[in-house]
């Protein structure tokens, strides 16, 4: 019965993009029957859709030059993710799984939101607020699937880095125009905006490769790693490097008795070895001459840091409460500084709020065991350490996995208790 419902519903919607194509001619009708079939994946097979979404976001980050009126694309990307993790959780219902004081903490993320967009009804407090929205959903997501289910996100996100895998090392090849950032340092950033957006593209594959590689050796992802970890090397970024190595060693160093350690031991003895063969340049980039003052450079973000606070102090006090969304101009990711952020653009009450989410994800990310409890310790030392001089997770592609993560390791956690309705 299954089979042939399915039958009919292929041939009904085949049928219907072949009428599109005919009536509307190949260019506008083929934009049609694309809308279509994403519409029709999106109401009815919403986890396939955030799939295909998770394996294409590197692709579309890439075109972030490309606009429609005030939104760029990867704006309605994130729109579209909202869509997928709605539909999604409409089609679900109920919850199945019990109820943590995480998934309170989790709901409380969503505080802020309403007032960005209240206040701040522009493109900063859109991009602001699609920034919390977009992978927020992914976390509820992740936690009610089925467990089988979970091997097909390993391998979406497992494909998602070969794109910017393949277009570094073209650019490294020199056959990628504008492939690298100039400055002080000549830094890989491929066809993004620059070289840490680069890096946080490479991120979640890189974390999902050494999980892998904790279960079973594969040459093939191991000859990966390695490459990744030369297109990190040449962004020359510090805050990338400092919370990839820390990331690497949790994972070298889980607590899962099961797996084979043997391929990351000798994935770490590379790394010091290349530490010893590349230290001069390294050191160059911690010096004070790799400090500098450009809104790249450390000393840099201590300049915009003390900006964002002088402006932040400036504020009534009851606008502080809600941060500089009040004015209008939130500073969003020129922060540099995940924290400062929610601080300074949301206020005591973004702040409190990403707090209490913080502490309850690092209180779980201690106490859980199960399969995927070491990826999500190595996951929150890059939220962490990254969070520090970067967006951290404020970058889209990288929340998306990092909530997934954190919401499978919670499926896994709450199988094991006593199953309640919700």
């Amino acid at each position: 019965m299954e089979t042939l419902t399915l039958s009919l519903f292929g041939g009904l919607l085949g049928a219907l993009i072949t009428l599109i194509l005919l009536y509307m001619g190949p260019v506008r009708g083929l934009g049609v029957a694309v809308f279509v079939i994403i519409m029709v994946l999106t109401l009815f097979l919403p986890f396939l859709s955030y799939l295909i979404l998770i394996v294409f976001k590197p692709i579309v980050d890439s075109l972030y030059t490309v606009r429609f009126s005030f939104l760029k694309l990867t704006h309605l990307f994130s729109v579209y993710s909202i869509a997928i993790w709605g539909v999604f959780l409409v089609l679900r219902r109920a919850i199945r799984n019990p109820i943590t004081h995480l998934d309170v903490a989790h709901l409380l993320l969503l505080a802020p939101v309403p007032f960005v967009l209240l206040f701040s009804p522009n493109i900063g407090g859109i991009d602001l607020a699609l920034r919390i929205l977009s992978g927020w959903g992914f976390y509820f997501m992740a936690r009610e699937i089925d467990m089988k289910n979970a091997r097909w996100i390993e391998l979406a996100f497992l494909f998602s880095i070969l794109f910017p895998t393949i277009t570094g090392l073209l650019s490294v090849l020199g056959y990628l125009p504008d492939g690298f950032q100039e400055g002080a340092f000549e830094r890989l950033k491929g066809p993004y905006h620059d070289a840490t957006a680069f890096g946080f593209e490479l991120v979640p594959g890189f974390l999902v490769l050494l999980h892998r590689l904790g279960r079973r050796f594969n040459p093939v992802e191991f000859v990966l790693v390695l490459i990744v970890v030369y297109l990190f090397y040449l962004t020359y970024t510090r805050a990338l490097w400092i919370s990839v190595v820390l990331s690497s060693v949790v994972v070298v160093l889980r607590k899962e008795a099961k797996g084979n350690r043997l391929p990351l031991l000798i994935l770490l003895g590379i790394l010091v070895v290349g530490f010893v063969i590349f230290y001069p340049e390294i050191s160059v980039r911690f010096s004070q001459h790799g400090l500098g003052t450009d809104p790249d450079s450390f000393n840099g973000r201590m300049i915009i840091w003390q900006d964002g606070f002088r402006r932040f102090f400036s504020l009534h006090p009851l606008e502080m409460f809600f941060g500089l969304i009040t004015t209008g101009k939130p500073i969003g990711l020129y922060l540099h500084n995940t924290y400062l952020v929610f601080l300074i653009d949301m206020g005591v009450l973004g702040f409190t709020v990403f707090a209490i989410w913080l502490f309850n994800v690092i209180r779980f990310a201690l106490s859980c065991k199960g399969t995927y409890s070491g990826l999500l310790r190595a996951s929150l030392v890059f939220v962490l350490v990254s969070g520090i001089t970067s967006g951290g997770i404020l970058y889209p592609n990288f929340q998306w996995f990092f909530l997934t993560v954190l919401g499978l390791a919670m499926n896994d956690h709450v199988s094991r208790l006593r199953p309640s309705s919700v």
